[in-house]
Parts: C-alpha cells; sequence; structure tokens
C-alpha cells in the first residue's frame, strides 16, 4: 500500500516534468543541443511523452510495473546520453551533469525498489 502512494506521488513528479518540457521545450531543446544531440526538438518532445506516459501509468496500480520498469529504462540511457559530466571542462559543468547524472540513477533505484519489493 505505502509503495503504491509513493510511486503515484513519483508519477505526479514525472507528469509535471513533461509539463516543463512542453513549456520550456525551446530553452530543453537549446540545452539538448549543446549536450551533443542531432535532434534536440525531438529528443524534449519524445522525453516529454516518454514521462507523460510513464507518470500516468505510475498512477494507476495495474501499470505500475510496466510505466515504472519504461521510466528506468529512459531515465538510465538519460543519464549515460545527455548528463555526460565526465566530458566536462569545467567545475560548474561537472557539478551540475554530474547532479542530474545521479539525480537519474537515483530515481531509476528507488523506482525498481519501490516496484520489486
Amino acid at each position: 500500500m505505502n509503495n503504491t502512494i509513493i510511486l503515484q506521488v513519483t508519477g505526479v513528479f514525472f507528469l509535471l516534468n513533461a509539463l516543463n518540457h512542453f513549456f520550456f521545450g525551446k530553452k530543453l531543446e537549446a540545452y539538448a543541443l549543446s549536450r551533443g544531440h542531432l535532434s534536440p526538438g525531438q529528443s524534449v518532445k519524445l522525453s516529454a511523452l516518454l514521462m507523460v506516459a510513464g507518470g500516468l501509468g505510475l498512477l494507476g496500480e495495474p501499470f505500475q510495473k510496466v510505466a515504472g520498469t519504461g521510466l528506468c529504462v529512459f531515465l538510465i540511457i538519460a543519464a549515460f546520453t545527455v548528463h555526460k559530466f565526465w566530458e566536462d571542462r569545467s567545475n560548474a559543468g561537472i557539478l551540475i551533469e554530474s547532479m542530474r547524472f545521479f539525480r537519474n540513477i537515483s530515481l531509476a533505484s528507488i523506482i525498481l525498489w519501490m516496484l520489486f519489493s
């Protein structure tokens, strides 16, 4: 029961992040381009759609395992393809990107733990 509530709150978190991607898409496209994505516009829209699908899936108990697993795959891929802190040259860039990288890894770990514990 408690895991379900935590997963539902996590679903709301992803829905709010998806809204951020939709409303601030141009800024995120510029960020994605700076991180080396070849098609940043499509990347931002796709990530927003994945977060909507995953967030909605976490809200309903019958879909939580599928949605949560999908979000974990998305988070891990994003961590290693977008938040490559090891490629940054500035201390500030390393700090910011390493925080984003480990945020994604932590979220994926927590979601998997909640789903399968």
